[in-house]
C-alpha cells in the first residue's frame, strides 16, 4: 500500500446500532497480489452517480490509487450524468452484466430504484458494493462502504447551533431526495437540534446538489424568513456554495451567517479561506473509494474483510469512515487533505 493511505488509513469504524468501534485495517498479502496478477484480471465497474460534481472528481482518485497498486485489476468508470438519471444508471449496470464484469461499485442515484439491476447482478455472482450511499433492496448486498451520515449531520447541526449561541432561526437545504446517505445526514441533523430548545428550524427543503439549486432556495428562504434565519445546513460543499452566493447578493457579511460544506474541494477551501464557509467536514473521498475497491476484490477473491454485521439492514458487512468532523480554519492549518483531494489535473477515464 503506497504512503500516501498507509498512517491515516489504518482506521476503520465497525459499527452496531451505530456504537462506533475503531478497528485497524487488514492489509491484503502481497502474495495473494502476485497470484491474482498470474491470472485473469478481475473486472472491476465504478458506477458514478454524477461525475460533474466536484466530490466524484477527487473520489475517482481513489479507485485508480487502488488498481494502480493491485496488477490483477482492470478499472473502467461509468456516469449516470445527474442525481436524476436512474434510467441511464440502470442501463449501465444492465449492460456491464452483459459484458462480463466481476466487481460493481454502485453510488446509486436511487437507494431502491437500482434494485431490479442489482439483485440480477448478484444472482449472476457478481460482488455489489454499495459505495457510500446505501442501496435499501429487499435483499442484502454484500458490503457497503461509506461516512457515518447519521453522525455527519449531527455533527453539522450542533456546529452551527453552538455557533449562534443556541438560539435563533435555522433553514436546511437537505440535497437531493433519493440518496439514502442524504436522509441519514437529515436525520442525524435533526437529533442534535433536539439538543438546543432554543434552536428552530425554520423550514427544511429538497432539491438538486448544484450551485444553482443552493442559490435558488437560499433566495426564497430569505425572501420567507429575512434577518430570522441565524444559520443554514446544507447537504453538501456545492449546493452550500449557492447558499453563500445568495447570501452575497442579499447583503450579508462573510459569517454573517455560519455555513458549513461537506466534502473538501478546492472551492469550498477558498470559501472557508473567504469567511463564507465556517468548517468544512472532509468525508475523505479518495479514502473511501479506495477501500471500497480494495474490499470489492477482496470478496471476489474469497478473503476475509473486516466490517460490522447488522449495522444497516441492506448490507452484510457495513465499514463506517471517521471523516465527521467540522474542519475549522484554525483546524485546516494542519489538517491531512490528501485523503480528500485528488491530485491537481486529475480527471477520471469516463467511457
Amino acid at each position: 500500500m503506497s504512503g500516501r493511505f498507509d498512517a491515516r488509513n489504518a482506521l476503520l469504524v465497525l459499527c452496531a446500532v451505530l456504537a462506533i468501534v475503531l478497528s485497524t485495517e487488514i492489509s491484503l498479502v502481497p502474495a495473494a497480489r502476485v497470484a491474482a496478477a498470474a491470472g485473469p484480471k478481475i473486472r472491476v465497474t465504478v458506477l458514478m452517480s454524477n461525475a460533474g460534481d466536484p466530490y466524484f472528481a477527487n473520489k475517482s482518485y481513489g479507485y485508480q490509487e487502488y488498481a494502480n497498486e493491485d496488477p490483477g485489476v482492470e478499472l473502467q468508470f461509468l456516469n449516470a450524468g445527474g442525481y436524476d438519471k436512474l434510467e441511464v444508471q440502470v442501463q449501465q449496470i444492465e449492460d456491464a452484466i452483459q459484458r462480463g464484469t466481476d466487481v460493481l461499485l454502485v453510488t446509486p442515484v436511487d437507494a431502491k430504484g437500482v434494485c431490479p439491476a442489482v439483485g440480477e447482478a448478484i444472482k449472476k455472482g457478481i460482488v455489489v458494493v454499495a459505495d457510500d450511499t446505501g442501496i435499501e433492496c429487499n435483499f442484502k448486498v454484500p458490503l457497503f462502504v461509506t461516512e457515518n451520515s447519521h453522525q455527519m449531520g449531527f455533527e453539522q447541526c450542533k456546529f452551527l447551533a453552538e455557533r449562534i449561541g443556541g438560539k435563533g432561526g435555522i433553514v436546511a437545504l437537505w440535497g437531493a431526495a433519493g440518496p439514502a446517505h442524504i436522509r441519514r445526514r437529515q436525520q442525524g441533523c435533526l437529533d442534535a437540534l433536539k439538543q438546543f430548545p432554543g434552536v428552530k428550524l425554520l423550514a427544511g427543503e429538497y432539491g438538486g446538489h448544484g450551485v444553482e439549486d443552493g442559490l435558488r432556495l437560499t433566495e426564497d428562504f430569505i425572501t420567507r424568513f429575512g434577518h430570522n434565519i441565524k444559520a443554514i445546513y446544507s447537504a453538501g460543499s456545492v449546493i452550500a456554495d449557492g447558499a453563500s452566493r445568495a447570501l452575497k447578493a442579499a447583503g450579508y457579511k462573510p459569517g454573517q451567517i455560519p455555513l458549513v460544506g461537506i466534502d473538501m474541494t478546492e472551492q469550498s477551501i477558498k470559501l472557508m479561506n473567504d469567511g463564507w464557509f465556517q468548517g468544512i467536514q472532509a468525508a475523505q473521498p479518495v479514502r473511501v473509494a479506495y477501500l471500497v475497491t480494495k474490499y470489492g476484490v477482496a470478496l471476489k477473491r474469497g478473503q476475509k474483510i473486516p466490517g460490522g454485521a447488522g449495522v444497516f439492514s441492506c448490507c452484510q458487512l457495513v465499514l463506517l469512515t471517521t471523516d465527521y468532523m467540522v474542519v475549522t480554519p484554525e483546524i485546516f492549518k494542519t489538517f491531512p487533505t490528501d485523503l480528500a483531494l485528488a491530485p491537481a489535473g486529475w480527471a477520471p477515464p469516463i467511457k
